[in-house]
């Protein structure tokens, strides 16, 4: 019998100690907006160095093709796309925050330039995952859009 009552009380206690953890002590914040508007900035700007500044060293970009790591992503998107890219506007949809990982999703729409002038107008939506870094700065280890 005792050995029941045991049993029980470690199965009461499981939810209670599975969903304790442990203080952040870097500080989360309370909405993605600030991240996402020093995306915005960025490419708003032409700012290849800040747009870099936005991913994580190993992050994937997702569009037509899936682009993995910093470098691939810097040659085949970054690079490619920042003289043709301007006034970029984002719409959150949804957001979560939860220790280390931000999720952010909305619609984008956008200007493609080509010689001062624009060519087309763009939209659609995108997924934004923010993780913290090791040095307590927040980087998109995901950025999708179609």
């Amino acid at each position: 019998m005792r050995n029941l009552i045991f049993r029980l009380m470690v199965i009461a206690l499981i939810p209670v100690i599975a969903c304790t953890s442990a203080p952040e002590t870097a500080e989360i914040p309370e909405s993605t907006d600030g991240l996402c508007q020093l995306w915005i900035d960025a490419w708003n700007a032409r700012d290849a160095v800040a747009i870099e500044a936005c991913f994580a060293n190993d992050a994937l970009l997702i569009t037509d093709t899936v682009y993995s790591g910093i470098d691939a992503i810097r040659s085949g998107f970054i690079e490619r796309a920042t003289p043709y890219f301007q006034n970029l506007t984002c719409s959150k949809l949804y957001e979560s925050i939860s220790g280390s990982m931000a999720y952010h999703a909305g619609k984008y729409d956008h200007e493609w330039i080509v010689n001062d002038s624009t060519v087309t107008k763009a939209s659609g939506y995108y997924t934004m995952v923010w993780k913290k870094s090791d040095d307590n700065t927040w980087k998109l280890a995901v950025f999708q859009t179609n």
